[in-house]
């Protein structure tokens, strides 16, 4: 399925203006924003249109989010009419810069997520060496290092997928759609799998308040879902790849 498929608010052109309808949710930061730079159908194309949102007819409504550090909003555009000038670009040629746009939102959000998961996975590895149980540091247990490896395998893997997305959006190659859905998809579902490891590590202290942990937590559920969820990267990956799902 392209893009415009997926799209449901539409930008007609109309003389010198140009009429935009539907509505966005899941904006990031669009309480506070100035602009929205919004993604709309327009006949058998696509269009951008840059949208003050403090417009005529544009609503934006604050969303709760599970991230204690970043704030949402679902954005409404009801008739809203602008002039020619806030399209960005020609009406309904937009398609291959979305695609571009997607493609480096999604190597950000990797990027971003990962050094997360380095992050983690360093203080947690500071905790079993100070922590002691028995008289020795729990990081000694045979356990508790296979299970540790797990981990350092697969944050290894996910910097191998984000390194090889950045590249292939950096050489504009054709393999970087591809790169981008396994990137997303196995990022997606293992940065979890690896917080919830460390969290058991830590014990009692990791399920409180007080400790940093159910912020990193926090953070990469909500990238997970943003941007695509690993089981629709996975729909696309097979659509990429002439594949049908099961």
């Amino acid at each position: 399925m392209c893009i415009r498929d997926r799209i449901s608010t539409t930008a007609t052109v109309n003389g010198s203006s140009v009429v935009l309808r539907g509505v966005k949710p899941f904006i990031e930061a669009a309480p506070s924003a100035d602009y929205l730079l919004v993604v709309a159908r327009t006949g058998n194309g696509v269009s951008q249109v840059l949208v003050p949102s403090d417009a005529e007819h544009v609503s934006v409504t604050r969303s709760r989010s599970l991230d204690l550090a970043r704030h949402f909003g679902t954005a409404a555009f009801e008739t809203v009419e602008l002039p020619m000038s806030s399209l960005v670009g020609d009406p309904g040629e937009a398609e291959p810069a979305v695609e571009r746009q997607l493609l480096i939102a999604i190597a950000l959000q990797c990027a971003e997520t990962v050094g997360m998961l380095d992050r983690v996975v360093e203080f947690t590895l500071g905790y079993m060496h100070d922590r002691f149980a028995f008289g020795r540091p729990i990081a000694s247990f045979q356990a508790l290092k296979h299970r540790m490896a797990d981990i350092c395998l697969w944050l290894e893997s996910a910097k191998a997928s984000t390194d090889a997305l950045v590249a292939a959006i950096d050489d504009r190659s054709p393999d970087a759609a591809r790169l981008a859905s396994v990137a997303k998809s196995y990022i997606g579902d293992k940065s979890l799998t690896i917080i919830q490891e460390c969290v058991q590590f830590h014990g009692g202290i990791g399920v409180t308040w007080e400790h940093d942990l159910h912020l990193y937590l926090r953070r990469a559920t909500v990238n997970r879902a943003l941007l695509g969820s690993p089981e629709q990267h996975r729909d696309r990956l097979c659509n990429l790849l002439g594949l049908e799902m099961a």
